[in-house]
Formats: structure tokens, sequence, C-alpha cells
């Protein structure tokens, strides 16, 4: 058997806002929204679509960020960086049934940044593990 490559996301600024990516049983769509009341902050809305011939009880959600953030809350539990410290890489484990074709929508994913870039999303996945 060949060695699984997990595939890589590659966002270019002039086709559009956001960031799509199809990979395995999921289409997914991020957007960040920066926060009115803090201007350091940024709402990101993650809309996917589970389209696949199982169910699941566990998914595993990537992001990648052009600048280091800190993740300050989600409905899921942080997986990596561990520690909890700035990271341009968010790894969320969350825990809920998933049927065959689930739409998924998460807007409770709120990051922090510290300098003084705009955040820009430059990859993201959402996983399952099928036993």
């Amino acid at each position: 058997m060949a060695k699984y490559e997990k595939p890589m996301v590659i966002a270019n600024d002039e086709l559009a806002e956001g960031v799509f990516a199809a990979s395995g049983c999921y289409t997914v769509n991020a957007y960040a929204h920066q926060e009115e009341n803090n201007k350091k902050q940024y709402r990101i809305q993650v809309d996917g679509v589970h389209n696949a011939t199982h169910t699941c009880e566990e998914q595993t959600f990537t992001i990648n960020f052009n600048v280091a953030v800190t993740l300050v809350s989600c409905q899921g539990q942080l997986v990596s960086p561990a520690d909890g410290k700035p990271s341009s890489q968010l790894v969320v484990k969350y825990n809920y049934h998933n049927n065959k074709t689930d739409n998924i929508g998460l807007g409770d994913f709120v990051v922090s940044t510290t300098g003084s870039e705009p955040l820009t999303i430059v990859g993201c996945s959402l996983t399952d593990d099928v036993e």
C-alpha cells in the first residue's frame, strides 16, 4: 500500500475571501470575522458538509493562519498546541454524532492575535475517525 499523504490546502487571495477545502468525506469553508469590540479577536465561521457512507462520533478540526493566534473559546477540546501558547496552527477535537450527510456549522470558534497584521486563514480541514 502507498504511504498516505495528507492533502495540502493553498489559499489564493485573488480568488475569494476565506478558504474552501475538500478532502475525504468533508467539504469545509472557513471565514474570519474581526470582532467589533476587540480588534485583536476574530470569530471563525466554519461551514462543512459530511458526505459519506458512515456515521461518526469524533471530529478533528485543523486550521492554519498567516500569524500566530491563541484560542479564546470553542466547544471542542484544544489538542495542539497542547500548552495553549500562540501558534499558526490549531487542532481541536470535537465529539458529536455526525450522520452520513450532515451539515456542520461552527460559529463559536474565537481566536486572538497580538500583532498588527490582519488575520488570514491559509488552510483548514475537518476529519473523522471511522473504525
